[in-house]
């Protein structure tokens, strides 16, 4: 509950602000306002309405609870953001986001912001860009949360109309990428309100289907890059994994779509790395994003997957064939390195697999065993004139992690600096599977 102190503040500081949009709304817009008229005469009645009511509060209390109940103050506001004014419509949303964010708006006011949010996404304005990612997000932080799939549908759709549209700039694109997890997290963590279950299940249902190639139902957003769903799929899986394990509708997205979509993904990529085609060098970045779907999803979910992790650790490492480019093969390396030390899955995938007579693979063996045979692919690659393989693999150790990162553009002036890296990860992930035998001996 708002002291009485900090309620005045706010009532002075919400009457700054309608103030000033009644302000705003008497000016002419630019050069064309010389000649036209183009002021807001209803948005300025709107606004002085407010303002009356919110002075009427002044020495109220509980003002914000009081203001919570007043629809005038959104009249201005709606109006405002329904004009093609960028200084009005950002005004506008600065104001609601202040009544969020302070509790001064009731379910109706909510309501409302949201159609603020529809109209406002239409300018090409950065700052009402920014704005309505803000605004958004506070909508979804605030206890008037929405949980009704008519209303979260055009919310999630303004969040990533930002991320998909071609043409804004950097900022904007950069803020909705954070705003749609941001966004995603605060779902997962609503997720036993109202309808929000079964909005989550269609969102991770398009966001598949979008990485697959294909076209997202009931999402309302353009396409958006493969890479991007990736990463936003393993944001997902990784920072609400419980989600997944105990939610009904969202347990075949781990147990089926997921590793129905990776597969196919890492063998186009790998293939295409073999037949050393310009689409390996330029989609690499989806690749590495889909490897660390794949690591995710065995660290995290191999329960889940059941008869599907032993074929998803089979795809993974048939990219370190001799036959693959060291950049993917560095790549594949990182992903088999963390799985190595990863004890509970080890330990699943040998009880699973390893240890069961009918099965006819060892995926614990063969995650061993790859790393074994990296090492002796890299010493009968070496050239002469390589420098020796044991301080180059010193010096990559001795680096920061980021050191091994591949990089697809490198070339043959780099290709000692390239095996000295698939070595030394080879003799990490030989580590890690030592130290994760003792410690489940243990």
């Amino acid at each position: 509950m708002n002291s009485p102190s900090s309620s005045t503040s706010f009532v002075a500081a919400l009457e700054a602000e309608y103030r000033q949009l009644s302000t705003e709304a008497r000016k002419t817009e630019g050069f064309a306002g010389l000649f036209t008229s183009t002021d807001h005469p209803e948005i300025k009645e709107a606004a002085e309405k407010a303002l009356l009511r919110i002075r009427s509060l002044a020495d109220v209390p509980d003002a914000n609870t009081q203001l919570a109940q007043c629809k005038e103050l959104f009249r201005p506001l709606q109006l405002a953001a329904d004009t093609r004014s960028p200084r009005l419509a950002g005004q506008a949303l600065a104001t609601a986001q202040k009544l969020l964010a302070n509790s001064a708006a009731s379910a109706e006011g909510a309501e409302a912001v949201l159609g603020m949010l529809t109209s406002a996404a239409r300018l090409s304005d950065e700052r009402v860009q920014l704005k309505c990612l803000q605004t958004a997000l506070t909508l979804l932080q605030s206890p008037l949360h929405p949980i009704t799939s008519a209303a979260l549908g055009p919310l999630l759709g303004v969040c990533f109309g930002f991320l998909a549209a071609k043409g804004f700039k950097s900022t904007v694109t950069t803020t909705a990428a954070a705003t749609v997890r941001q966004a995603l997290a605060l779902l997962l963590s609503y997720i036993r309100e109202g309808e929000v279950e079964g909005v989550v299940v269609r969102v991770m249902s398009d966001l598949c289907s979008i990485a697959a190639g294909g076209e997202p139902v009931w999402l309302q957003t353009p396409s958006l890059p493969r890479t991007q769903v990736l990463e936003l799929l393993e944001f997902v899986l990784a920072t609400s994994p419980a989600c997944f394990m105990d939610i009904l509708g969202l347990q075949p997205i781990v147990a089926q779509t997921m590793p129905d979509l990776l597969r196919p993904q890492l063998q186009d990529h790998l293939d295409a790395g073999v037949a050393a085609s310009a689409f390996a060098t330029a989609h690499f970045p989806t690749l590495r994003a889909a490897l660390r779907c794949v690591r995710t999803l065995l660290g995290t979910f191999h329960c889940q997957l059941g008869a599907g992790a032993g074929p998803l650790v089979q795809s993974l490492l048939s990219g370190l064939q001799a036959g693959q480019p060291n950049f993917q093969r560095v790549a594949v390396l990182h992903a088999v390195v963390l799985l190595l030390g990863d004890g509970p899955l080890l330990a699943w995938l040998g009880a699973k697999y390893d240890h069961d007579k009918a099965s006819r693979s060892e995926p614990v063996r063969s995650l061993a065993e790859a790393c074994l045979l990296v090492l002796e692919s890299v010493e009968k690659g070496r050239d002469a004139e390589d420098d020796p393989l044991p301080a180059a693999m010193a010096r990559a150790l001795l680096g920061r992690p980021g050191s091994l990162e591949p990089d697809p553009g490198t070339g043959a002036a780099t290709a000692a600096g390239q095996r000295a890296a698939l070595a030394a990860l080879a003799l990490e992930g030989m580590s890690a599977f030592a130290v994760t035998l003792e410690g489940l001996a243990g």
